[in-house]
This record gives structure tokens, C-alpha cells and sequence, in this order.
């Protein structure tokens, strides 16, 4: 027997890929589902909730996407992440669009060239740069995406605070 505990997504195609080779195959897990956080629920008008996130599926493989067909439904779509944000749906992960959405224009025209001037125009920065930049705007605007992006997230995502996990900004 084998046996896949907490069975994610990896863990249940290894597992059912198991099984049809005739191998005895065991799930435990401690959610009442399979698959963790690759979880959805219908709203009760036609819409599904995806409780984690969105779930992506990315492969250049015909056998990956052929097994993966026998299970699943799946859209094609554009990924675009909008993040609810004080009442705001602003794009994630956090850019200039972010910014202007989230700040009024004169407070968005402070950020957006210092920011460029940090990372280069296209370039992304941690939000430890951020926090340990010289400039103190950069320092608000770090603390602002800290605490409006990434400590929900994970709290959302994983029950505790990022400081709790051991990788938060203090």
C-alpha cells in the first residue's frame, strides 16, 4: 500500500496513477476534501468561489493534459489577479495601475517615480527592499502593500500572520 498523506494535487494524480497500475493507494488527509487548497465551492448563483485562489494549470505536455482531461473541466481564460483592497479592486501583484487605483493622483505621482527609480521601469522589487529603502515614501508605500496584500493573504491562505510562519516583515 501506499500511502499520500495530506494528498494535494501531486500527491492525487501520483496516487490515481497508482491505483490504475492496480496499487493500493490510501488519502488521508485532515480536511474533509482531497486536493488542499485547490478548492471552489458554487456560490448559489452560478458563479464559483475559489476559497484559496484561482487554480492555474500550465503544461506543454499532451500526455500531462491528457490525464488531467479525464477529470476536469477546464476555461481558457487571461490570468488577472484583482485584489480587494479598502473597497478597491486593484490588480495583484501590486504595480503602478496598484498605486493609482489605491492613492489619490498627487500621492500615486510621489510613488510611481521613485519606485521606477529603485527597480528600473518594468523591474519588480521585494517588499524587504521596499522596507529597507533610504526613501521614506518607498517605506510607506512597502508598508501599505505589507499590510493590505501579503498580511491578509496569509492570513486568508494559511490561518496565521507571515510573522507567525517565520517569514513576515516586521
Amino acid at each position: 500500500m501506499v500511502i499520500f498523506v495530506g494528498a494535494w494535487l501531486t500527491g492525487c494524480a501520483a496516487a490515481r496513477a497508482l491505483a490504475e497500475l492496480g496499487r493500493d493507494v490510501l488519502l488521508p488527509d485532515k480536511k474533509p476534501r482531497v486536493v488542499g487548497a485547490c478548492y471552489d465551492y458554487p456560490d448559489g448563483q452560478g458563479a464559483y468561489i475559489h476559497k484559496y485562489g484561482p487554480h492555474t494549470f500550465h503544461t506543454n505536455s499532451e500526455k500531462v493534459y491528457g490525464f488531467i482531461s479525464r477529470f476536469s473541466r477546464r476555461n481558457n481564460f487571461t490570468y488577472r489577479v484583482l485584489g480587494d483592497i479598502k473597497g478597491k479592486l486593484c490588480p495583484i501583484p501590486f504595480n503602478f495601475t496598484s498605486i493609482e487605483t489605491c492613492f489619490s493622483p498627487s500621492a500615486a505621482e510621489e510613488y510611481k517615480p521613485r519606485l521606477s527609480g529603485l527597480v528600473g521601469f518594468g523591474g519588480a522589487a521585494a517588499i524587504g527592499t521596499l522596507l529597507s529603502a533610504d526613501d521614506g515614501h518607498l517605506k510607506r508605500l512597502a508598508r501599505f502593500i505589507y499590510e493590505n496584500v501579503f498580511l491578509e493573504y496569509t492570513k486568508k491562505q494559511w490561518g496565521m500572520s507571515p510573522e507567525e510562519l517565520g517569514g513576515g516583515v516586521p
